[in-house]
């Protein structure tokens, strides 16, 4: 039987937007959707520490826990140690909306930011990096300078990006980004033509609950072109062989590590090696956009609506 992991959902209450799931409501659309195991974080808003307990107190059986972490908080490091000896979690996440513009934008890492990474690298935890809609916030291309710094710094750190980080394929040259598939459409040809970027060995199932339901996502991973054993890593195995996940629905009831052997992934030692690849510059981002552009000379004028002292103007 194929082993089916959830790799985002959140529980708890979203203030922004008013989403909510409680842990009996998500084991219900588990049930529903087919699927073994989640992974869950909390919603950003509340303070790290209380967020983490809050999602403590819902874990075990089905539900592994990926912690909040603010790296610039002076708390940071404890809260990294807190995830792993106090609750068991398997991965952090980073909500780099809420915290972490800057460095994500600039690709340059301060004191604390670097000292709670330096830790997360140690633990050995898998970072997601969490976005909602970035281009609010950043220039498309600045995300990138971002990512591609982390993973030089940590090339043996997994780091979980989404399909909403604009510029995404210029840091898919690094073994050690993953990509999830929560802010993604539930469609069979987007999630195959992502599957072509990035390759079903980095590819991870994640419905993003409550905001989208399991089972609908699932079933488009269901419906891609991908073979059977590209499936059974994109559904489960490659999440499980990041966070170390045990569980009796893999193959055997033997580690997942042991099961993705049998199925073609790439090991822990490849999927987590440095690369070659020159650091992307700010300028050879520019120079890329550039090319891809369409030529504007022959466009049609464009008629800007701009309000002026309580009027609004036609230019």
């Amino acid at each position: 039987m194929t082993l089916v992991i959830d790799a985002h959902v959140h529980l708890g209450v979203d203030p922004a937007h008013g989403f909510r799931l409680s842990r009996s409501e998500l084991i219900e659309r588990m049930d529903r959707g087919g699927v073994h195991v989640a992974v869950a974080a909390p919603f950003p808003g509340k303070p790290m520490a209380r967020a983490n307990e809050a999602l403590a107190a819902a874990l075990g059986d089905r539900i592994i826990g990926a912690g909040l972490i603010r790296p610039g908080s002076a708390d940071a490091v404890a809260e990294v140690d807190r995830l792993v000896d106090d609750y068991g979690m398997k991965a952090a996440l980073i909500d780099i909306e809420a915290t972490f513009e800057y460095f994500l934008a600039h690709g340059v890492l301060g004191k604390r930011d670097g000292a709670a990474f330096d830790r997360l690298a140690q633990r050995a935890l898998p970072v997601f990096l969490h976005t909602h809609h970035p281009l609010q916030r950043f220039i498309t291309a600045d995300l990138a300078i971002g990512v591609d710094a982390l993973a030089r710094r940590y090339p043996g750190l997994p780091l979980i990006v989404n399909t909403r980080i604009p510029s995404l394929t210029l840091v898919l040259g690094h073994a050690n980004v993953y990509v999830e598939s929560s802010l993604d459409t539930a469609s069979p040809v987007d999630l195959d033509s992502i599957r072509r970027q990035v390759g079903a060995n980095r590819l991870l199932f994640a419905s993003n609950a409550p905001i989208e339901h399991p089972l609908i996502k699932k079933m488009a991973f269901e419906r891609t072109s991908a073979s059977e054993s590209e499936r059974a890593l994109m559904l489960g195995g490659n999440v499980a062989r990041l966070l170390k996940i045990e569980h009796p629905h893999s193959n055997s009831g033997a580690t997942m590590e042991d099961a993705n052997s049998g199925m073609g992934a790439a090991p822990v030692a490849q999927a987590t090696a440095s690369v070659a690849a020159p650091p992307i510059t700010v300028n050879e981002l520019e120079r890329r956009l550039a090319s891809w552009l369409p030529k504007l000379d022959d466009a049609e004028p464009v008629t800007v609506f701009q309000p002026r002292r309580g009027k609004t103007d036609v230019r």
